[in-house]
């Protein structure tokens, strides 16, 4: 019960906190936009002409876990691995912002699946796929196709 009153009070308040915070953004010349909506959130952060994506998970309440391998390295320019000094400040930037939401806010410092990873299980999976460039995978999988591939339905 106690958490849903903490809930309603940092609701009343998230404008201002939220002000507060774009106040501090702009002063230290850096941006946090939201490039998804969702339980899970994708984040873009920027400072001068670099930008690095974050991922982000949201509870009903909003508590938000931060994972950290996202942003290890910046969108752009693309694939540069940031420096320790650079990777601290974008996380407690990115902390600080996600604790005017007024949650709790978990850093999760778990390794996230590399493109690698990924085309493998594309490649494990049977499924076509194309490298547009930059990162980016394109691929399509029906599910009817998946369900005749894999025996149907309710075969594993």
């Amino acid at each position: 019960m106690f958490k849903f009153f903490r809930f309603l009070k940092n609701v009343c308040l998230l404008g201002r906190r939220l002000t507060a915070n774009e106040v501090l953004q702009a002063e230290e010349k850096y941006s946090i936009k939201f490039t998804q909506e969702g339980p899970e959130r994708y984040i873009t952060y920027y400072e001068g002409d670099r930008e690095a994506n974050i991922i982000a998970e949201y509870s009903f309440l909003n508590d938000v876990t931060l994972f950290t391998d996202s942003f290890r390295k910046w969108q752009k320019p693309y694939g540069e691995e940031l420096t320790e000094f650079d990777f601290q400040k974008v996380k407690n930037r990115v902390a600080r912002y996600f604790a005017c939401w007024g949650g709790a806010v978990v850093i999760n410092e778990t390794a996230l699946p590399t493109l690698e990873d990924f085309i493998k299980g594309l490649q494990d999976a049977g499924i076509p796929y194309e490298e547009v460039g930059d990162g980016i995978i394109k691929y399509t999988a029906d599910i009817d196709e998946e369900r005749n591939r894999k025996g149907g339905f309710f075969n594993p």
